[in-house]
């Protein structure tokens, strides 16, 4: 009769194969590996990679630990592979005494032309069938098929007949670590199991450290994350460690007892029919405590408290649970699982499917935020559907509800990705409803930055109870204790993050009235505590990281169609921020958007719809589309005149910028026009100081300086720079403009050093408010560069243009007029 450990046997096997050969047909032996990919991915063989293994000692001992555990040794024949003292005297010799045990099968591969009668291999049968080398075949591919059928036949024959008819392979195989004694591990060896190696060997040398404290580990994080595949993976991979390897399953009290007594009646215990459950458990207890070499696997686990009297006293032995609950630090060290990273989830879905797409590989697994459960999800949906990587996403992105939904739970997986959180969900919802209100507000958010900060500044758009919390300290760690409680969040310094996914599956479990409720909460939490302000530095770096929740909450509030005044406003005020940053593809996009719902709700002549339209010519005319900044300028003209007047400040700005795109298409004559009409409005509206006098006189002077009006030109600049000075300081960005033109007519002036100093200064003045890397920057690189050129130091003036080409060719591209003019410039230099 088969015992457990022969049982477990015959459905662990995939069969391990190991490749013996010379490294000089390190190529060959890795077209072999290739042929052998579906076998890899049907599950039916596993392999491992030597190069992934340091030189040696380690080396050598991993050498020694894989040959001695695979069923199949394959042997890659060459003349170089029979030269090689270490591949003939101890691979191969290793090899034949367990063929000739009867553990382990060897499998000659003829790689090369040599004679290889006389070797102790000689009488076995090789591949390709007709011993031909592979690489003297006409057709190569062939030749590997003909390698990977002979394999596939012999590791299908070793499968089938497992435990029943391979008892010395079985043997072998619990010899090198697989099969201990007792065992229930529940889940097969999972043949796709990618990455996890640093949290492996982290667990693995916290439990050999020999430290109490280490002896109990818990595996902790997100329904779906790999908790459970990771602790399976560790019991096949250091099964030879324990005589006893037992798996209990605990997410239900019932359950747990009932498996933890199940171990009495493997160990013979006399209190294995105790009708008393309490009694087998304290017999199973006491027996692990007296002996060594086991580990318990406390699966699911709901907390400390269920499973703190079933844990054996002393050191004698191991216990891994795996839990969502963060609350094990006191009986347990804590080891979080988080996603793959992009890396590992790439390689699994390579390795999971017959798809070889990295980049597509990239996109799906970037779009499932790396959790293993919706990786396996893809992997299985594409294998039975013959689908791809990229069909895959569309579906994802367009059809989410749905093939969420229908999905099963996969292989080694008790939920899918639309259930396993669902009990989390309802858990949470009676322990604290402002918890559960927090959790419905952070799925309408971009994932991760959620700061307590903008909630506070958007409070008043909060329900009640999640507005209190917000305002209490106490109130506010008692929500997120709730939600970290089943791992459904990541929190620290009062900065919540939360998987895309878990986003996903609330806003599905929410119906239409509740999603749309919470995408309005969210933009008008946003929208209250979005602080961009132009004139306003501080607020720069804040706006940066409200950003991404802006977008994310403008977009679902969009596709819900609700709120769309509030979430127009906000894409406004999105993309001027955007154009600060100089991202103006994305900030046109946003403007566009945002003057669209601005026609639909306001109406089309509204003054709101002038504001919009003016802030898309002006990122019109940031990427050269002077025309269609034009169109959009006059358009705010019209209606501005005609909601406000002729004589109004705010159409004198409209008038302004439609200046401005007249002097860059070279109407000089029109542009002074508007300038001369603009200035006017604005004096007799704000007086002679104003700093909107400045901005219209500093225009003014551009295009009298275009005109050959130096003399005009200079005391406009002088008087915006005064201004400027006066109303914001000596460091503000608007006085940098008003510097770097004065330093223009003082050039042309032959005022050098005058010049120089006003560059210097603008350069300065932008660097420190824009970064390195702005066009602004660029402008005033491409200004102190001709001072530089008419001192003769082309070196440096050549270095100052490189660094402008690369600054306009990042933001603007390599198209752009500014990008064009600079790399001219360049040029000229020789």
């Amino acid at each position: 009769m088969a015992t457990s450990a022969d049982n477990a046997a015959a459905v662990a096997f995939p069969v391990e194969v190991f490749y013996s050969y010379s490294h000089k047909d390190g190529k060959l032996r890795d077209e072999v590996e290739k042929s052998l990919t579906m076998l890899k991915r049907e599950g039916i063989i596993t392999g491992w990679h030597d190069r992934k293994i340091g030189g040696g000692e380690e080396w050598a001992g991993a050498i020694d630990e894989h040959i001695n555990s695979a069923q199949i040794i394959l042997l890659l024949i060459s003349a170089d592979f029979l030269a090689s003292d270490y591949c003939y005297d101890v691979e191969v010799k290793r090899g034949m005494e367990r063929h000739e045990a009867g553990e382990a099968l060897v499998i000659p591969v003829i790689l090369r032309p040599v004679d290889w009668s006389s070797a102790p291999f000689g009488k076995l049968q090789g591949f390709p069938k007709d011993a031909k080398p592979i690489t003297k075949w006409s057709n190569r591919d062939e030749a590997f098929k003909d390698v990977a059928l002979g394999i596939r036949k012999v590791a299908e024959k070793l499968r089938a007949e497992g435990a029943a008819a391979g008892p010395r392979l079985v043997a072998a195989a619990a010899k090198a670590g697989a099969l201990p004694r007792i065992w229930n591990v529940p889940h097969s060896r999972n043949v796709n199991f990618t990455g996890r190696e640093d949290l492996l060997k982290k667990l693995h040398d916290s439990l050999r450290s020999g430290n109490h404290a280490a002896l109990t580990q818990t595996l902790q994080g997100l329904g779906g994350v790999g908790k459970t595949q990771a602790a399976a993976e560790y019991c096949y991979r250091h099964a030879a460690d324990y005589d006893l390897v037992w798996w209990i399953r605990s997410e239900d009290l019932g359950g747990l007892a009932s498996d933890y007594a199940g171990l009495a009646t493997e160990l013979s215990l006399p209190e294995k029919d105790e009708k008393d459950q309490r009694i087998t458990v304290k017999a199973v207890r006491e027996v692990l405590a007296r002996r060594g070499r086991w580990i318990l696997i406390f699966d699911n686990a709901r907390g400390p408290d269920d499973i703190k009297d079933y844990l054996p006293p002393g050191n004698s032995g191991h216990v891994l649970v795996t839990s969502r609950n963060v609350a094990f630090r006191g009986i347990a060290h804590t080891l979080p699982v988080s996603a793959m990273n992009a890396g590992e989830a790439v390689e699994f879905l390579l390795k999971r499917t017959p798809d070889t797409d990295e980049e597509g590989a990239g996109a799906l697994a970037g779009a499932l935020g790396g959790l293993p459960l919706a990786l396996e999800h893809a992997g299985a949906y594409i294998e039975k559907s013959g689908s791809s990587f990229s069909g895959y996403l569309e579906i994802f992105r367009t059809r989410q509800h749905d093939i969420l939904g229908r999905a099963e739970p996969p292989v080694g997986y008790d939920a899918t990705v639309a259930t396993t959180w669902e009990i989390s969900f309802r858990e949470v919802e009676k322990e604290s409803e402002a918890a559960g209100q927090l959790m419905n507000l952070c799925a309408f958010l971009a994932p991760d930055d959620i700061g307590r900060e903008m909630l506070r500044g958007g409070a008043s758009f909060l329900p009640q109870r999640l507005a209190a919390a917000v305002a209490d300290d106490l109130q506010w760690d008692d929500a997120v204790v709730a939600l970290r409680k089943y791992s459904l969040v990541e929190v620290e310094d009062e900065v919540i993050s939360v998987h895309r996914l878990v986003q996903a599956v609330v806003r599905d479990r929410l119906d239409e009235e509740g999603r749309k409720k919470w995408a309005e909460t969210a933009v008008g939490v946003v929208n209250a505590a979005f602080p961009y302000r132009k004139d306003d530095v501080k607020t720069w770096a804040r706006s940066s990281r409200m950003l991404p929740h802006a977008l994310a909450a403008a977009e679902l509030a969009e596709g819900l169609q609700v709120g769309a005044e509030a979430w127009g406003r906000l894409l406004n005020d999105v993309g001027l921020y955007l154009r600060l940053r100089a991202e103006f593809s994305a900030a046109r996009s946003v403007h566009e958007r945002a003057l669209k719902i601005g026609d639909a709700v306001c109406g089309r002549e509204h003054p709101t719809v002038a504001v919009r339209a003016n802030n898309l010519g002006s990122v019109l005319q940031d990427l050269g589309d002077l025309a269609g900044a034009r169109a959009q300028f006059e358009r705010a003209v019209k209606i501005g005149e005609a909601a406000y007047g002729p004589d109004h400040p705010q159409v004198a700005i409209y008038i302004n910028n439609l200046g401005l795109v007249l002097r860059d298409e070279g109407d000089l004559a029109g542009a002074r026009t508007r300038f001369d009409r603009a200035l006017k409005i604005q004096e007799t509206s704000y007086g002679p100081d104003h700093p909107s006098v400045a901005i219209d006189v500093n225009n003014l002077g551009l295009v009298l300086q275009a005109q050959g009006d130096l003399a005009g030109a200079r005391p406009c600049f002088e008087r915006a720079l005064r201004i400027g000075e006066a109303t914001y300081g000596p460091n503000y960005s608007q006085v940098a403009i008003y510097a770097n033109n004065l330093g223009t007519v003082l050039r042309v002036q032959g005022d050098l050093a005058g010049a120089r100093a006003h560059f210097e200064r603008a350069l300065n003045i932008d660097e420190g408010a824009y970064g390195p890397d702005h066009p602004e920057v660029a402008a005033d690189l491409n200004n102190l560069v001709c001072r530089l050129t008419e001192l003769e130091d082309p070196a440096g003036a050549r270095a100052h243009f490189e660094r402008a080409v690369r600054i306009y060719e990042r933001t603007l591209g390599e198209d752009h007029p500014n990008t064009q003019r600079a790399r001219r410039w360049l040029d000229s230099l020789g």
